[in-house]
C-alpha cells in the first residue's frame, strides 16, 4: 500500500510524469482494444485459428525483433520525438484499416 501511495504521488508531483504517464496510458489502451477487435474481425472473417496466430505473431513479433536489434540504435533518438511518431504511424495504420476489404478471391478461400 505504501507502494502505491509513492507512485500516486510522483503522478501528482511531476506534471511532465504525469502528461506522458496519460498519454502512454491512452496510447496503450487504444491499441489492445484495435488489437482485440482486429482479432475478432479475424477470426469472423476467416473462422480460422491459425490466420488469428499470424495476426498475433504479426502484432508482437517486431516488437520483440526491434527491442532486440534496433533498441541500440533508437536510445540515441529523442524519446520525445520517437513517441509521437510512433504513435502517430501506429493511429496512421489502424485508420487505415477500416478501409481494408476482402477481395472476392480470399473471401472465398477463406470459406473452403
Amino acid at each position: 500500500m505504501a507502494s502505491l501511495r509513492r507512485h500516486l504521488s510522483l503522478l501528482r508531483a511531476a506534471t511532465g510524469f504525469r502528461l506522458l504517464f496519460i498519454a502512454t496510458l491512452g496510447s496503450a489502451l487504444g491499441t489492445w482494444m484495435a488489437t482485440i477487435a482486429l482479432t475478432y474481425e479475424v477470426q469472423q472473417r476467416t473462422h480460422s485459428a491459425w490466420w488469428v496466430s499470424a495476426l498475433w505473431i504479426a502484432t508482437l513479433l517486431p516488437t520483440v525483433a526491434i527491442g532486440l536489434f534496433a533498441g541500440p540504435l533508437i536510445d540515441r533518438l529523442s524519446r520525445r520525438r520517437l513517441l509521437v511518431v510512433a504513435d502517430l504511424a501506429r493511429f496512421a495504420v489502424f485508420a487505415a484499416l477500416t478501409f481494408a476489404t476482402a477481395s472476392p478471391s480470399s473471401s472465398a478461400r477463406a470459406h473452403c
